[in-house]
Parts: structure tokens; sequence; C-alpha cells
């Protein structure tokens, strides 16, 4: 009797565990990384379609990864996966005096992650940044 019951409770979770499913079964989600790399200001939102991130504060030398779990357009299915390219991404940037500003850039998720960096394009230790010279990279 405790052999069979041993036996059930190996069945049961073997057929519950992830290893059972196909990855076919598994709803993919995208992956976003978001890094300041050396912006002296924080990113605050980030938006995609359907994915909203508010609230932040994504300091210099900081980064942060999103799992977006809302539908960024279409099907997510891995047949579809591929075909999520030229998705549009806005970055808010706090700017202290100047209040927000709005980044935007488009971006490849066919792999499923996206990376994107926000810069000082004409960093120079010496000089304080200016809004301005916030840029996305890829």
């Amino acid at each position: 009797m405790k052999k069979l019951l041993f036996l059930a409770v190996i069945v049961s979770l073997v057929s519950c565990s992830d290893f059972w499913w196909a990855s076919s079964d598994v709803t993919p989600y995208l992956s976003l990384q978001v890094q300041n790399y050396n912006s002296e200001f924080s990113i605050v939102k980030i938006s995609l379609i359907n994915n909203e991130f508010e609230d932040l504060n994504i300091v210099s030398g900081g980064f942060q990864v999103f799992e977006l779990t809302n539908l960024v357009e279409g099907d997510l299915s891995w047949s579809s996966i591929s075909t999520l390219t030229d998705i549009n991404i806005l970055v808010d940037i706090d700017c202290i005096t100047q209040g927000a500003i709005t980044l935007s850039t488009q971006l490849d998720f066919s792999s499923g992650t996206a990376i994107i960096s926000i810069n000082d394009s004409n960093y120079d230790a010496d000089v304080i940044m200016n809004c301005e010279d916030a840029a996305i990279y890829q």
C-alpha cells in the first residue's frame, strides 16, 4: 500500500511540473533591460504598447529588467514572436529643473528580449549634464 501511495505521489509531481509541459504550452513573455549608463538624470517611466512602468528611479549606473506580461503586439506565441520588430518605447527622464522629458526609439523584440541604455551623449566628467544630451542607445 505504501509503495502504491509513493508511486501516486511521484506520478502527480512529474505530471504537474514544468518538465512535463512542452515549450509550446508555456506563455512567452518579452523582456526589456533598461540601463542608465552615465546620465545624471533618473529614468522615471517606461512605456510600451500595453505596458507602462511608472514611479521608477533608475539612477546613473543602475539598471532594471522588466517582464512585459501584457501583449505588445498581436499573439505572443513562439511562431509569431519573430515579427516583434519596430516596437515603439518611450522613456521619461527627470531633468529636475526642466521637468521630465521623453525619449523614444524603436526596439526589436524578435529574440524575446531588448536592451537599451540611456547615456549622456556629450559626457564630460567636469561638466554638468544638459537634458538635451540624454540619448537612447541599443
